[in-house]
């Protein structure tokens, strides 16, 4: 079982003091829980990570800001309500930062053997598609999928020439209580 996420108090001070009580119409989270193992020996263990995007440019030309608050690593408080998750990042948490913390211990399962699942969950402009592709060939803002898939070539690529490697990838998009495979050419 793979340990609650645990950050430097250099990493906890950048991503938990950003957040003033503002205006905004909406909170920007994307919710997912991670299962890093599942066998018939071990049990699964799933995190809910609350990621809080940072404002797009429309959002900063307008004026908007946050109103949230981040009063600890794991917890997210709009007026008088505080949520409690097992990590949350927040805006000034960069896309490295989030993939390193969120996503790749379960690359290093999946390379072990394990199956591994991201589940990414939010209304409409919440930072789902921002966490998980990010900007495409922009190192620095890329997201979630790339940076998975590059680790897991690298990982392809320095293994012995003799051996044979088969991926199975799943794209899911659940829309309307509609399920569409965004991997299928049709």
């Amino acid at each position: 079982r793979r340990p609650p996420l645990r950050l430097t108090e250099t990493e906890r001070d950048k991503c938990s003091t950003v957040g003033a009580q503002a205006v905004c119409a909406e909170p920007f989270a994307t919710l997912w829980p991670l299962c890093t193992r599942w066998t018939m020996t071990d049990t699964c263990r799933i995190q809910v990570v609350c990621r809080v995007r940072p404002l797009n440019a429309k959002e900063e030309s307008n004026g908007s800001s946050f109103v949230m608050s981040f009063p600890s690593t794991n917890s997210v408080a709009s007026g008088n309500k505080t949520f409690q998750y097992d990590h949350v990042l927040s805006p000034a948490c960069t896309q490295a930062y989030v993939y390193q913390n969120a996503a790749k211990p379960l690359v290093k399962d999946v390379l072990s053997g394990y199956n591994a699942t991201i589940f990414a969950y939010g209304q409409t402009a919440s930072g789902k598609t921002h966490t998980m592709e990010g900007v495409l060939g922009d190192a620095e803002l890329q997201g979630i999928i790339p940076r998975i898939v590059e680790e897991v070539f690298e990982h392809i690529y320095s293994m012995e020439d003799s051996l044979e490697v088969q991926i199975k990838i799943s794209y899911f998009e659940i829309y309307m209580d509609k399920i569409r495979d965004l991997l299928d050419a049709f």
